[in-house]
């Protein structure tokens, strides 16, 4: 597949933003679950730009922006705005330089990846459209993640929804050499009726990280993503072997130490060899036989594991953070990749530990709880279609209900109350949800289904908002809930609580 026909999309994103309607709901179908930071594989649709304004690379670099657009299933408008930003900041040319750091259609810097990554217009495209991981690993937002960026469609206030998401010097933007609103002026008269024809709708080529519901690999992810940024501390001779044993061991699998004895212990991944020599076509083929989870050995004392999109995280040293790395980018001269695969273990979303379960029977964990972008995100993102049956997490009372007119930008919400601890009350929140199938009173059971996720209130997508609250203090979902409520982490600080959880 040629390189600008690939198309990267993040789950559901990721992990620290709430999530928005993604490539994931449109592609995945009932059949598959999508993991955090999805890599999507589409193809862009046929789309013709006729207008003598426009070189014919303007024009071609139009038309992909345009192709992306529809490919991932935004509205026509997204990506006529998109093509404008893209005129006004490279001239609809795919610029190698710019300023600082800068490079391609949307002069991003190097914070949004490497340059090989950022010179890829489909690649560029998306990121601009809908985000993602960017080089450390932090979700970097979209288009899509601007609050309320649907109100956009009429076109007025295109120059300030460029700003909330580019985040350039307003000035700059307004300069009367460089003014932004002059130039999506003359996009939206070029682009105008009847110079653009495109079939609607998206071709899928492969869902490359989406797996089989309850599948173990979000585990994995999950494990390793939350180690990035933080100091190698795997104190082993055999490069990140030692990291990957410890992720694995989140989803219940004991790898030994050392990478060799790793690599016996996996299944081959059919036909993956590669080294630099074979170059970057045999690369492209070699990475589409990988699946996010396949533990990659380098030379004879290396291991990482494939995180997708030719992504790996846990090579490092004693010295260095964690980081997401491109497999490429870290592979020495003469040394050859091999890949390995684990026959993972089903991991039922409901297991839970004690009386405490997950409100939903697949998990896709899409941004957790703690400080995001200036302020304190609660608790933890589920990214699930509208309609999805959400459990109650632990025997309780339903304490209230509230309409999306009523609670503040959480939407359709419910609170549960599961009691006190050393006098401290312990409730449960569910909020977004398209239906509320309980009333105020009402006793409840673990596992009984209260409410329907939706995308009601102040969201971007359809997911359940799930919040965990212990007297005044937010507290980690997920861990709280896989520890049978022993391990109680603060949001806010990332702490323990001062006290050992509450034990089920």
């Amino acid at each position: 597949m040629n390189r600008l026909h690939r198309v990267i999309a993040i789950l559901a994103m990721v992990v620290f933003f709430t999530p928005s309607l993604t490539a994931c709901d449109k592609l995945a179908t009932n059949t598959a679950a999508c993991l955090p930071n999805d890599i999507i594989n589409v193809v862009p649709v046929a789309v013709s730009v006729t207008t003598p304004q426009l070189s014919s690379e303007q024009r071609k670099n139009a038309q992909l922006i345009l192709g992306v657009a529809k490919s991932i299933g935004l509205p026509d408008w997204s990506g006529m705005f998109s093509v404008a930003v893209a005129y006004h900041e490279s001239g609809l040319i795919n610029l190698p330089g710019g300023d600082g750091t800068s490079v391609n259609l949307f002069q991003q810097t190097n914070v949004y990846g490497s340059i090989q990554q950022r010179m890829d217009p489909v690649w560029a495209t998306t990121m601009f459209m809908k985000g993602g991981p960017g080089a450390n690993g932090n979700k970097i937002p979209g288009l899509v993640d601007i609050p309320n960026w649907q109100s956009y469609a009429d076109g007025n206030n295109w120059d300030k929804l460029a700003i909330a998401i580019q985040r350039p010097s307003t000035s700059a933007y307004y300069s009367s050499a460089h003014n932004i609103v002059d130039n999506i002026a003359k996009i939206k008269k070029w682009l105008g009726s009847g110079s653009i024809s495109a079939a609607h709708g998206f071709q899928q080529v492969g869902a490359l990280n989406c797996q089989p519901s309850g599948s173990s690999v979000s585990t994995l992810l999950t494990a390793a993503r939350s180690q990035i940024g933080q100091a190698y501390s795997w104190q082993d001779k055999d490069g990140g072997s030692g990291f990957t044993q410890w992720v694995f061991k989140s989803a219940q699998i004991d790898l030994p130490l050392t990478a060799e004895e790793q690599k016996k212990k996996t299944s081959p991944v059919e036909g993956f060899k590669w080294g630099l020599a074979n170059g970057q076509d045999a690369y492209a083929r070699m990475l589409a036989k990988l699946q996010p989870g396949d533990l990659l050995f380098i030379g004879s004392s290396r291991v990482a594991m494939y995180a997708g999109n030719g992504n790996v995280i846990g090579i490092g040293s004693s010295s260095q953070a964690m980081e997401v790395q491109s497999l490429s980018s870290i592979v020495p001269r003469g040394v050859t990749v091999e890949a390995g695969r684990l026959q993972l273990p089903s991991i039922s979303a409901q297991a839970g530990v004690g009386g405490w379960i997950f409100p939903l029977a697949n998990l896709v964990e899409t941004s957790p709880c703690g400080p995001r972008w200036g302020k304190l995100h609660a608790g933890q993102d589920y990214g699930v279609p509208v309609g999805t049956p959400v459990m109650v997490i632990a025997n309780g009372t339903i304490a209230q209900t509230q309409t999306q007119a009523q609670s503040g930008g959480y939407g359709n919400r419910i609170v549960v109350s599961h009691g006190k601890v050393n006098g401290v009350e312990v409730v449960s929140t569910y909020n977004h949800l398209q239906e509320i199938k309980v009333v105020v009173g009402q006793e409840v059971t673990k596992s009984t289904v209260i409410g329907l996720s939706g995308n009601t209130g102040d969201s971007t997508g359809p997911h359940l908002h799930a919040e965990l609250k212990e007297g005044d203090t937010f507290i980690d979902l997920p861990k709280f809930i896989s520890s049978g409520g022993l391990t109680a982490i603060g949001c806010a600080t990332g702490q323990p609580l001062p006290r050992a959880g509450l034990a089920a």
